[in-house]
Parts: C-alpha cells; sequence; structure tokens
C-alpha cells in the first residue's frame, strides 16, 4: 500500500519516521516529501527533499 507523508522540521519529525518505519516494515511504499533537514532512509519508495519549503 502506498502511504504520502510530509516530514517539516519540527520536534514530532522523530515520531514521524518512526511510524514510517513501521509502515515500511509491514511492507508498504513511502513517498515522503521532506524538509533538508530532516533525515531518513527510504529504500521502499521516493524520498523528495524540498529545498523551499513554506514555514507555518
Amino acid at each position: 500500500m502506498p502511504v504520502i507523508a510530509l516530514a517539516p522540521e519540527s520536534e514530532i519529525a522523530e515520531k514521524l519516521i518512526s511510524n514510517l518505519e513501521e509502515v515500511k516494515a509491514r511492507g508498504g511504499t513511502l513517498y515522503v516529501f521532506a524538509d533538508p533537514s530532516v533525515k531518513m532512509d527510504v529504500k521502499a519508495g521516493k524520498l523528495v527533499i524540498c529545498q523551499n519549503a513554506i514555514s507555518y
């Protein structure tokens, strides 16, 4: 099952990464749009780094 996630630079990024690791472990395909500061390994899917992300 494909999963699309937004990974901004924030205090919840670690929790999000943990949840995405669980999706990957269950065979899901990840499509992650992330802030350049977010470091993660997406082998089952695609990691898109958004250089000019808007902060709210």
